[in-house]
C-alpha cells in the first residue's frame, strides 16, 4: 500500500510477522518504507508518521543525492541530458535562449543577468523537455499495461525520480530524471504505472515489470 502524507510518498508494508511500526529511508533514491503489523489502521500509520517527521526529514537529507543531479542548476557547469554531459557556454544576448549542440550548450542571457535568473531559465528548459518526453511514454505503457493514470506532475525533487499515488492514480516525475539515459525513462514510466496495479514492490510487481521491461534490474542501476 502506498500513502501520501506531509508531502511524502510512503510505501506501507503490512505483515503478520511485524510486531511494531518501523520506518526507514532507503538509498539511493530516498524511498520511504514503513513496515507495520498486518491489522494496523490508516489512522495509526498517520499518527506514527506525523510523530516522526523530524526524524524522517533528517534521514531523507542523509541519503546520497543521485549523481545525475550534479548539473548546472545545482551549481555545477555541466548540463546533463539523457546521460550525456554538455559543457555550458554562456553568451550575452537580448533575451534568454538555450541551444543544445553536439558537445556544448549555449546559454544566452541579457547583460547583468544574475546566476539565479540563469538557473531558473535552465530549469524551465529542463521542465519543458520533461513535459515533451514523458507523456508519449506514459501513453505507450498505459496501453501495454492496460491501465490509465489520472494525471502527471513534474517536480524538481532530488530524493527520488518518480512516484505513483495508488489511490488517486496520479504520477509524479522528477524533472531531473531527464538526465538519465533514455532507456531509464522507459523503465521509470513503466515502474510507476505498474504501481497502479501493485502498490508495493513485491514479487507480483517485479514479475509484471520484468514482463514489460525484461532488463529492468540492470536499467534501474544506471547512473
Amino acid at each position: 500500500m502506498q500513502i501520501e502524507l506531509a508531502g511524502k510518498i510512503i510505501q506501507v508494508q503490512p505483515s503478520k510477522r511485524n510486531k511494531r511500526l518501523r520506518m526507514r529511508v532507503v538509498p539511493p533514491n530516498g524511498e520511504i518504507k514503513l513496515s507495520c503489523p498486518d491489522k494496523t489502521t490508516r489512522n495509526e500509520i498517520e499518527r506514527f508518521v506525523l510523530s516522526n517527521l523530524d526524524w524522517l526529514e533528517r534521514a531523507t537529507k542523509k541519503v546520497k543525492v543521485p549523481e545525475g543531479n550534479k548539473s548546472y542548476v545545482q551549481g555545477g557547469n555541466k548540463f546533463i541530458l539523457f546521460g550525456k554531459p554538455y559543457d555550458i557556454v554562456e553568451v550575452e544576448s537580448k533575451g534568454y535562449s538555450f541551444v543544445i549542440g553536439n558537445e556544448t550548450c549555449i546559454l544566452g542571457a541579457p547583460k547583468g543577468a544574475t546566476r539565479e535568473k540563469k538557473k531558473e531559465y535552465v530549469k524551465k528548459v529542463m521542465k519543458d523537455i520533461a513535459k515533451k518526453e514523458f507523456p508519449p511514454r506514459v501513453e505507450k505503457f498505459e496501453a501495454i499495461l492496460g491501465v490509465k493514470c489520472s494525471g502527471i506532475s513534474y517536480k524538481f525533487t532530488t530524493s527520488r525520480w518518480g512516484s505513483c499515488n495508488y489511490n488517486t492514480r496520479k504520477i509524479n516525475f522528477s524533472v531531473y530524471a531527464i538526465q538519465k539515459p533514455l532507456e531509464y525513462l522507459d523503465y521509470l514510466v513503466c515502474h510507476e504505472l505498474t504501481h497502479i496495479i501493485y502498490p508495493n514492490h513485491g514479487a507480483m510487481f517485479k514479475a509484471k515489470l520484468r514482463s514489460v521491461i525484461p532488463d529492468a534490474d540492470r536499467i534501474a542501476k544506471l547512473k
